[in-house]
């Protein structure tokens, strides 16, 4: 819905929410796809809170699933 809307911050915080309740259940690549999908909406990347978070809650992910993180990819 929110991306229907065209509203990248409110489907990043879905993202994040959906990527918070899989960490519990059982991460997926899927849901760290969505999360960076939401994460790339974002036309201004600045140091928000709400950014800083679902990057970081990404990299956790990746880390879960023993994925190398896309923002260490080119080192």
């Amino acid at each position: 819905m929110a991306a229907a809307q065209d509203v990248p911050m409110l489907a990043l915080r879905v993202a994040m929410s959906e990527a918070r309740l899989a960490l519990r259940t059982g991460a997926s690549a899927e849901t760290a796809a969505r999360l960076r999908a939401a994460l790339g909406a974002i036309a201004e990347q600045d140091g928000a809170a709400d950014f800083v978070a679902a990057r970081d809650l990404a990299s956790g992910i990746d880390r879960r699933l023993g994925l190398r993180s896309q923002q260490n990819a080119g080192a």
